[in-house]
């Protein structure tokens, strides 16, 4: 349902970001019928020339008990992979990573770990698989260690070598982040707010931290 409600937004919005005038009859009806039919949860805000034209909230009436105002932020998922690829960039850019640099180099321990290298990380293309899956079902609905989730992706071992094709890899993203925190020395979280939220002035996104309030869960888009 998700990956259909995306694709829908990404055909019909055009039609509104290029148009004149935003029809946002049009739009409120659109999302008002997801909101009805109880198919997912989400917001949307829409600026032209630096200025809000378009904003609505749907579907946060449909979860029991949910309490939600305008500086509830959003639980996200995968979305922070861009977030993790961009701070690897920086790194490169300041000449502390490099593409060609080996997993083994951080976690010699992770299978085939001597011919994956940063770019296949970033790309899809490492040959790793999901840690997210246990047994064929998704597993980290709860509270898990590191070692735990590490301990798995060494279990997984490959699914093809490096480069062979493309094939979508959470764990990849993980490893990135362990990175990350091995050359910042803090916490994703601190390297997301002193990196990229504080130095933009970033007001509605922030890294998560334990006992957060005011935040949508992952049922959330």
């Amino acid at each position: 349902m998700k990956n259909k409600l995306a694709a829908l937004l990404i055909a019909i919005l055009p039609t509104f970001l290029f148009a004149q005038n935003i029809n946002s009859e049009k739009l409120d009806t659109y999302f008002n019928s997801i909101e009805n039919k109880n198919l997912r949860i989400g917001s949307l805000s829409i600026f032209k020339n630096g200025k809000e034209v378009y904003t609505k909230h749907f579907g946060q009436k449909n979860i029991p008990g949910l309490i939600y105002n305008q500086s509830t932020k959003y639980h996200v998922g995968s979305v922070t992979k861009m977030i993790t690829a961009v701070l690897i960039f920086k790194l490169i850019e300041d000449n502390k990573l490099h593409l060609t640099d080996k997993l083994a180099e951080f976690y010699p321990q992770i299978p085939n770990s001597d011919k994956i290298t940063i770019k296949h990380l970033l790309g899809h293309t490492s040959g790793l698989g999901s840690y997210i899956v246990k047994d064929g079902e998704v597993w980290v609905t709860e509270k898990t260690t590191d070692k735990q989730i590490m301990d798995l992706i060494i279990q997984q071992g490959k699914n093809f070598e490096p480069d062979e094709k493309v094939a979508y890899s959470n764990s990849a993203y993980y490893l990135l982040a362990k990175i990350l925190e091995e050359k910042y020395r803090k916490s994703y979280q601190k390297i997301v707010r002193n990196e990229i939220i504080k130095p933009l002035g970033l007001k509605n996104l922030d890294s998560f931290r334990p006992n957060q309030k005011k935040r949508l869960s992952t049922f959330s888009l």
